[in-house]
């Protein structure tokens, strides 16, 4: 279980390593609601049979299979970052926040600290403002061009402009991953690519308050 585990976070969730390479035990507890006393046994190996429940709470967080935890299925070669772009990169580290977090705090934030444990490092093909992180796609609002658990970096400082994705509070539903889009003068939409989610209007004079950031790089982990 832990060296499955261990190679599962390594290959497809770098951003819950620490700086050493080791697993940073209280990241992957919040990512997967498990308590972290309970993550430290399972990776020192001192609980042999997890419960299903613990399994399966795993599984649904790191996207994989529970019989694949239980080294039932065979690991693919390497799970990979792929990108748009081919330009130059420069590495970024940015912090990953939870809806929630970035509700509260993505306009105030305006540098990184370490008070941020979970990180991940981002190849970079533009010069990201310091108040930017990342979250991962909640739902599939806007499948097929954004996968749900993508990772999904938002600069607060960069401008939206009709066709950028965007990070936006909505009186309804609270915080959106929606297309930006202008409907006259004085009317946006938030438009979700899938008709089976709802698309809000917003005022201009209200859109600078609702939207949080504006999506500046996808980024999204496939097998090969």
């Amino acid at each position: 279980m832990k060296s499955i585990l261990s190679k599962i976070i390594t290959q497809g969730f770098p951003e819950l390593l620490k700086e050493d390479g080791s697993i940073n035990h209280n990241a992957l507890a919040r990512l997967t609601g498990i308590p972290q006393p309970t993550i430290t046994r399972l990776l020192n190996d001192q609980i042999k049979d997890p419960s299903s429940n613990t399994i399966d709470q795993l599984a649904t967080a790191l996207e994989v299979n529970p019989a694949q935890l239980r080294g039932y299925i065979t690991l693919p070669p390497s799970i990979n970052s792929i990108r748009e772009s081919a330009e130059p990169y420069a590495a970024r580290v940015l912090f990953g926040l939870t809806l929630e977090q970035a509700a509260g705090y993505a306009k105030a934030l305006r540098k990184l600290t370490n008070a941020h444990l979970d990180k991940i490092h981002v190849k970079a093909d533009a010069p990201y403002s310091a108040s930017s992180f990342f979250i991962r796609a909640p739902d599939k609002a806007n499948e097929p061009e954004i996968h749900l658990a993508d990772i999904i970096v938002i600069d607060p400082e960069a401008s939206a402009k009709p066709g950028d994705f965007v990070l936006a509070q909505t009186k309804e539903d609270g915080l959106v991953l929606r297309r930006f889009a202008k409907k006259s003068p004085r009317i946006y939409a938030l438009e979700a690519a899938n008709k089976h989610f709802p698309t809000y209007e917003i005022t201009n004079d209200s859109a600078q308050q609702s939207i949080i950031g504006t999506l500046v790089e996808l980024r999204r982990m496939i097998s090969t």
